[in-house]
């Protein structure tokens, strides 16, 4: 038996690497690696809205309401896609 994640849990994760790669890499460059909530009040303050733009906040939360409609599967399939994913790209980026 061979166990995969489904292609749209795959898909999500590429939308999502893509999105971080371009932002964290361009105009968020400054708060990339940042693990505090200190340090660069402003900068902070500016990729929360983003993320809230792009949707990328709340992705759970209904589209109307500023989500991405995300299924249980997105949220918690493979432990938190967008969010292990996160971790993954800010550990390779420091």
């Amino acid at each position: 038996m061979k166990l995969a994640f489904a292609p749209e849990l795959h898909e999500f994760r590429a939308e999502a690497a893509d999105w971080l790669n371009e932002q964290l890499s361009g105009s968020f460059r400054s708060v990339r690696g940042q693990t505090n909530q200190v340090d660069a009040v402003e900068e902070r303050r500016a990729w929360e809205q983003a993320l809230g733009q792009a949707r990328w906040s709340v992705i759970g939360w209904p589209e109307q309401w500023g989500g991405r409609d995300a299924s249980i599967a997105l949220l918690h399939g493979d432990g938190g896609v967008l969010s292990s994913h996160v971790s993954m790209f800010l550990e390779r980026m420091r």
